[in-house]
């Protein structure tokens, strides 16, 4: 089977909104008046898909490509109610990404109730944005000229093996190990005039290469006894985050991911489930990298001593069908978690994400 897909989409749209600036005792000190302008933002997609069976083994192959691009432009007036005159400023961005995603699939029968799946995928996107604010003064004069330059280069490649055996009776075994490898590699150049040339101004941690090796495995067994089923296993997870550049640093993790399932039917129509299970959050490595907010006239500043956080959940639930179209469901949940994930504000113009401790 071979199949081939193309899609191409237009978007112009616009946006009007107003921001009320306030002082620490509520008075009002600045309106801001935004219109948002894009015109024009342009995306192509690429797909080509295959299917065949070699040998007893079926093979399937996923690929995408995009190309987007287009302008995007923002005019603010500010106008102060405290003192001073009304100033314009207008931000305009403009961007062009790049991407594509490769992915093949093997499945085969080993032997008598062993199957394997065999998962390779190769993920790349490449984001090139352009970020100018100029700021006027009430006579139409500029008196500030920002412009930065960013690109960060994305890329993820993962293997994996499923192997699920039910040769014992009344229960399912499932193995699964995988290997991954992912890279945020970020640049930023920006400038500043505001009257006497452009000036090179330094962001700490935007020029920076963050990469992930990461490993699991996890073993899963289904068992079914009567009117039970209790699904258990146990699973790992270990990485090395390395981070290079503006910053160097190296860490290694490690992470335990035990989990267990026990479903009840009593009668016809109902279920009843426990659930405990601890869960390992995915770091977003762009958090790694510093970056420049200029509609906020903000910085928001990358960590690289980023965790992620993990979770205790656990879940009792009952669930009842009334007929074949109505269902009602009950769950009490309760989430322990460890390092939360947040923003942290720095001071009045630096924000950074971190980890503030432990919630539920």
């Amino acid at each position: 089977d071979y199949n081939v897909g193309f899609n191409v989409e237009r978007e112009s749209n616009g946006e009007l909104g107003i921001d009320r600036i306030y002082d620490n005792n509520g008075t009002l000190t600045e309106i801001r008046r935004d219109e948002l302008r894009q015109t024009g933002l342009k995306q192509m997609d690429l797909f080509l898909n295959t299917a065949s069976v070699l040998s007893e083994t079926h093979l399937q192959f996923n690929s995408k490509f995009t190309v987007k691009n287009g302008p995007e432009n923002q005019i603010q007036t500010r106008e102060p109610q405290i003192s001073g005159s009304p100033g314009g400023v207008l931000f305009k961005d403009s961007q062009n990404n790049t991407s594509y995603e490769l992915g093949l699939t093997a499945e085969r029968e080993l032997a008598k109730d062993l199957k394997s799946k065999a998962i390779l995928l190769y993920t790349y996107n490449d984001f090139d944005l352009k970020n100018l604010q100029s700021n006027t003064n009430v006579e139409g004069r500029q008196t500030l000229l920002r412009i930065a330059y960013n690109e960060t280069t994305t890329r993820e490649g993962i293997a994996r093996l499923e192997l699920d055996w039910a040769g014992l009776p009344g229960h399912n075994l499932q193995f699964d190990i995988e290997g991954a490898y992912n890279s945020v590699d970020g640049y930023l150049l920006q400038t500043d005039d505001t009257g006497a040339g452009p000036a090179i101004i330094n962001v700490p941690g935007a020029n920076s290469l963050v990469e992930e090796n990461r490993g699991d495995f996890s073993l899963k067994d289904t068992w079914s006894p009567g009117g039970f089923e209790l699904e258990y296993g146990l699973a790992a997870e270990v990485s090395r985050i390395s981070q290079s550049g503006d910053t160097e640093l190296r860490r290694n993790f490690f992470f335990l991911k035990p989990q267990a399932r026990l479903s009840f039917a009593p009668a016809a129509g109902h279920q009843s489930r426990v659930l405990l299970m601890r869960e390992v959050a995915q770091l977003d490595f762009d958090d790694f990298i510093s970056a420049t907010v200029f509609e906020d006239d903000d910085l928001a500043l990358g960590n690289p001593n980023l965790r992620p956080d993990t979770t205790w959940i656990s879940e009792l639930g009952h669930e009842y069908r009334y007929s074949s179209q109505g269902v009602v469901k009950l769950t009490a949940f309760h989430h322990l978690i460890k390092d939360v994930l947040d923003l942290l504000p720095l001071s009045e113009t630096y924000e950074a994400p971190g980890n503030i401790g432990d919630g539920r």
